[in-house]
């Protein structure tokens, strides 16, 4: 893992110096972190940097790896299409959709951003 490791941080390094992206990364495998960091602007006309730990408003983006995660779990049989949300997010407000509907946007939720401001969770 060591050798990962070194290759790794020269890659990023390179990547780095470069300039040839904006973004946070994390590589991991097997369960342990090998990689981990934060490269260019959060925002552009301010020049505030990205942190590791910046928060992103991913939207539509997300959607297909998210997708393909929940999938990845299906097939370890580590959920369930068929499971309600509230099995895997049990403090959820919205009961009785289940993962297969979220997937195929036929859950019937809410606009989400609005939960969040409602309950104080930051999501900018």
């Amino acid at each position: 893992m060591n050798e990962k490791r070194e290759i790794l941080n020269k890659l990023f390094i390179e990547i780095q110096t470069k300039r040839l992206m904006n973004g946070t990364v994390l590589v991991a495998q097997d369960g342990e972190l090998l990689y981990k960091g934060a490269f260019g602007e959060a925002e552009l006309d301010s020049k505030r940097k990205l942190k590791i730990n910046s928060k992103f408003n991913l939207a539509s983006v997300s959607k297909p790896v998210t997708a393909l995660g929940i999938l990845l779990l299906v097939q370890d049989h580590k959920l369930s299409l068929d499971d309600p949300i509230e099995k895997w997010l049990p403090n959820i407000p919205y009961k009785g959709a289940t993962v297969r509907q979220l997937l195929n946007h036929t859950s019937g939720l809410p606009d989400y951003l609005e939960y969040l401001n409602i309950t104080g969770i930051n999501h900018k």
